[in-house]
């Protein structure tokens, strides 16, 4: 019973360890996007998750907050990314979609039909959506 104990803990730790590992092989950029800072990140083996730094004030409302997560996904070669982005509802909480898009170096553009919901949080149909990314700071200065 205490090797069984001692072989989870010792699991456990080596998880951390290479959770920690990860995400020290991640880049991070910061985007604008229809006046939030974004914070963009990308690590080995492409996965990209853009989350909200500084979100603009009516999102407050929904429930966003610094650290909401707005993408999840997949930069591959050549930038070509596709994932899940969210919309937020008061009522309902964040709804995700599918998005593709590309990453044109100073600029992100993902789009994807987000999904219209009535008052009970079903979906009663789409429209399509353009997401446009700005790279800000340093790294638009240095034209990356």
């Amino acid at each position: 019973m205490a090797r069984r104990h001692f072989l989870i803990a010792a699991s456990l730790a080596l998880g951390l360890f290479a959770s920690q590992a990860q995400a020290g092989n991640c880049a991070m950029d910061e985007y604008d996007h229809n006046g939030s800072l974004m914070e963009m990140q990308i690590c080995d083996g492409g996965g990209m998750t853009i989350s909200y730094s500084r979100p603009r004030r009516g999102l407050m409302g929904v429930g966003v907050r610094s650290g909401t997560l707005f993408f999840d996904g997949v930069e591959q070669a050549g930038g070509v990314i596709s994932g899940q982005a969210r919309i937020f509802n008061r009522t309902c909480g964040p709804i995700p979609y599918a998005v593709t898009g590309r990453n044109h170096g100073g600029s992100i553009v993902l789009r994807g039909d987000v999904p219209a919901l009535d008052n009970g949080c079903r979906v009663t149909g789409y429209r399509p959506e353009k997401l446009l990314f700005t790279l800000q700071g340093a790294a638009a200065a240095r034209g990356a």
